[in-house]
């Protein structure tokens, strides 16, 4: 008998298909409330339009560089089973615990300076809390606190800056701690990156001064800012920005 025959027969006979026993159902996937952070490179979609001055390898280069610098960081939290990241083109997606806000909120202030060090390049993120799920491993991420991050990068942040969501804040009260969660001029809540760093590394501003000078940070930013290098205000604003945020913390580059 053929294995279509012996399907049909035991149809017929209202038996089920071997290997699964009679009414049998799945567990659903549900939604669990977790941190949810998105970080966003500013600036790649350029370069990959310059492909006079930016080939495939070097696109491929820069995104794999940000890739080193997320998994060095969360790979540790990921073995203990608290934490997901999913990278998506020049952007990454990280899922974590309400537990672990503090180490979130590194994470991402981490990351954006090493972008802005070691690839020159700014960065705009978002923190948000709620549900979320992960599936096939950490390589789908949905949720509707999935939508909240993307969208309050991409349409609250403005500036190359990490946003905070007040749900965020709510979520995590009895778990945050990290100390660099400023408040904008726009009553934005926001992470101080710069001023992480110098902390981290006990740098004053002469110091980190001298490091973005040496890098080539202070140069490509007063570049970047002068109207007749970027046209579009809306661009030149990150720079702007980025240039604002070192002045709070007592760095002058123009």
């Amino acid at each position: 008998m053929s294995g279509d025959s012996k399907v049909l027969q035991w149809l017929e006979e209202g038996d089920v298909l071997p290997g699964k026993e009679p009414h049998e159902e799945l567990a659903r996937k549900s939604y669990d409330k977790k941190i949810v952070g998105w970080l966003d490179m500013l600036g790649i979609r350029a370069r990959i339009k310059d492909e006079k001055n930016n080939d495939a390898e070097s696109i491929i280069n820069i995104m794999s560089q940000m890739a080193s610098y997320v998994s060095s960081a969360c790979d540790k939290y990921v073995t203990d089973g608290v934490m997901s990241y999913l990278q998506i083109a020049d952007g990454f997606m990280l899922v974590a615990d309400l537990e672990y806000a503090d180490q979130v909120c590194s994470i991402l202030a981490d990351v954006q300076w090493k972008i802005l060090i070691n690839l020159q390049m700014l960065s705009r993120g978002a923190i948000t809390a709620g549900n979320v799920s992960v599936a096939n491993n950490g390589s789908l991420i949905i949720g509707p606190a999935y939508v909240d991050a993307y969208a309050m990068e991409s349409e609250n942040a403005i500036y190359a800056r990490t946003i905070i969501s007040e749900a965020f804040l709510s979520e995590t009260k009895e778990h945050l701690n990290f100390k660099y969660i400023k408040e904008d001029t726009d009553k934005t809540r926001y992470i101080d990156y710069i001023h992480y760093i110098m902390d981290k590394q006990s740098f004053d501003s002469k110091r980190m001064h001298k490091i973005l000078v040496e890098q080539g940070i202070c140069k490509e930013l007063k570049k970047s800012y002068d109207p007749k290098n970027t046209p579009k205000i809306n661009i030149r604003q990150k720079y702007g920005w980025t240039i604002s945020l070192l002045s709070r913390n007592k760095i002058e580059i123009i």
